[in-house]
């Protein structure tokens, strides 16, 4: 059976994948505990001291930190809407600058970020670095990882089994992000595993996989609508179907009745029917990714 919807927004650039790879990276507003890595406020600049606790605020009370991230989630074309670090080491980073534009709903650009680990009820903050420009090596350096090992070492997995082969510098790991290419890292001579998220073309395959499961559920109930309207409609196809995005989450649509209903499953419910995430359309910071 079809999944009804899905052939029309394959002609989108895959739809459901384009809005998967803006929606996994952003953090849901909710309260959080803030952690700081052995000797951070050590290597903290001091002019940015205030900014970090503004931003250690935030996360305690639950306040939205999404304007503070990379604007490389709204890059239009669906290769590149990817943020290598966060694939990879799950590590966000922030700019620490407090004035949100109007225009873009993201804050002022900031010469030095902060780099974090964000979970669902947790927060780690490794470091303030100097804002490595695009492309940069720098976001791959293995002193990121080095510091998570040393100050949270139950956040990675030890491969006991392995033995280290070499250590990789920062511009070899960026070759293997941009040719999503998993390694596994060592420190200290343990190898450990904190990757392992790419898939060919370097795009995170938590969103492969979740877009799978989002097809799935779909065509799961493409099949009840059918038990329930073939009796009525005795010529309609997958034609007569279509998924829209809109401001109150994922609906599907009947071209013979003229009206939408909203879907509901496990999968669509975490990333299309949060009312903070679909926020993001009415407020215009997505973007959909063209050819």
């Amino acid at each position: 059976m079809a999944c009804f919807g899905c052939k029309k927004l394959s002609s989108r650039k895959d739809s459901i994948l384009c809005w998967l790879l803006f929606a996994i990276h952003l953090i849901e507003p909710k309260e959080r505990v803030v952690h700081y890595s052995k000797g951070f406020w050590n290597r903290a600049p001091k002019n940015y001291w205030l900014s970090i606790n503004r931003l250690a605020d935030k996360f305690k009370y639950g306040c939205d930190v999404n304007p503070f991230l990379s604007k490389s989630l709204k890059n239009a074309m669906l290769d590149k809407r990817a943020d290598l670090l966060w694939t990879d080491w799950e590590i966000h980073h922030f700019h620490l600058n407090e004035e949100v534009s109007v225009d873009s709903d993201y804050s002022k650009r900031s010469d030095y970020v902060l780099f974090a680990i964000v979970g669902d009820d947790f927060v780690c903050f490794l470091d303030v670095k100097k804002h490595p420009p695009l492309g940069s090596p720098d976001y791959a350096d293995s002193e990121l990882y080095g510091i998570i090992c040393d100050s949270w070492p139950n956040l990675i997995d030890d491969l006991k089994n392995f033995a280290p082969d070499k250590d990789w510098s920062k511009e070899e790991i960026l070759q293997f992000r941009k040719q999503g290419l998993n390694v596994c890292y060592s420190h200290n001579g343990k190898v450990l595993a904190l990757g392992g998220n790419f898939v060919a073309g370097g795009k995170p395959i938590r969103s492969i996989i979740l877009r799978d499961k989002i097809h799935f559920e779909i065509r799961k109930l493409s099949e009840r609508i059918i038990e329930c309207t073939e009796k009525q409609y005795k010529n309609f196809s997958e034609n007569d179907f279509s998924l829209k995005m809109d401001s109150d989450g994922l609906k599907l649509c009947f071209t013979l009745e003229n009206s939408c209903a909203p879907l509901s499953s496990p999968t669509i419910n975490e990333f299309f029917n949060k009312k903070w995430l679909v926020a993001k359309l009415r407020k215009n910071e997505y973007k959909h990714c063209e050819n």
